[in-house]
């Protein structure tokens, strides 16, 4: 298989897991409308974010097996992290300040600690835990068990919010200047909204959010990424993509460069 092909998959899916994650943050925002806006960023928006890397991890391991499917799952989350972690709140900083929307960030200390603290430590348990030269099922229950006991602290520690209904929530999505966007996009045809991965569009129309049709985009976005996820790990398959352990910062994988 030459190297086009691959390159142009690549490049498709990538586009469909970012027009898919649209719909995903448009659903998750509407479910997530009662939550604080600090316990939606770590929960929804976080979980919204990592499902490309949860994904292919999975398909990862499916396809390249034990030893090597790991290496390609650790080698995602790794880089997915150290580029959460830096690049993505310096860019949006330089945006805001050099764009002249604000002169200043304010950061809340609470959330830096709390979040700084469970990271350093969930991050030292799975140090320890795939340092051994075996893995078993507990292993990864005890991580899904820690993650519940942040979920569970991050909801029971949440500031109170009112509670904010339906018709409230699309009256203060109207009065950000949502309204003329809106009827732009309703005037599209389904054609047109499929040509644009709009899945907002195809699945809600010109309806408004709730419940009923919120849980279904968030399902079918859901899906178009997992399948994106599972065809960018075949277009790694073609281009042969190896595994490469990089000093401190993990196991990544890429092309067959010495």
């Amino acid at each position: 298989m030459g190297i086009l092909i691959p390159i142009i998959l690549v490049t498709f899916c990538s586009i469909v897991i970012w027009r898919s994650c649209d719909g995903f943050a448009v659903a998750s925002d509407y479910l997530g409308r009662n939550l604080s806006d600090g316990v939606k960023g770590a929960t929804i928006n976080a979980i919204a974010s990592s499902m490309p890397e949860l994904f292919t991890t999975i398909f990862f391991l499916f396809f390249l097996h034990d030893v090597d499917g790991f290496s390609g799952g650790i080698g995602t989350t790794a880089g997915s992290a150290i580029f959460n972690a830096m690049i993505i709140p310096a860019m949006a900083i330089l945006a805001v300040i050099y764009s002249g929307i604000t002169k200043s960030i304010s950061v809340s200390k609470k959330v830096v600690a709390r979040d700084g603290i469970a990271l350093i430590i969930t991050e030292l348990i799975l140090i320890v835990l795939i340092s051994g030269s075996t893995l078993y099922w507990w292993h990864g229950a005890i991580l899904m068990g820690i993650y519940g006991v942040y979920i569970a602290y991050m909801l029971t520690s949440m500031t109170k919010v009112e509670a904010v209904d339906s018709d409230t929530y699309h009256a203060m999505k109207e009065g950000r200047g949502g309204g003329d966007e809106g009827s732009s996009k309703h005037s599209r045809s389904i054609i047109e909204h499929g040509l644009r991965l709009d899945l907002e569009s195809l699945v809600v129309g010109r309806k408004q959010m709730t419940s009923a049709n919120a849980w279904p985009l968030l399902i079918i976005s859901t899906v178009t990424i997992a399948v994106s996820c599972y065809l960018l790990v075949l277009a790694c398959e073609w281009l042969g993509a190896k595994t490469y352990e990089v000093p401190f910062m993990g196991v990544y994988e890429g092309l067959d460069i010495p």
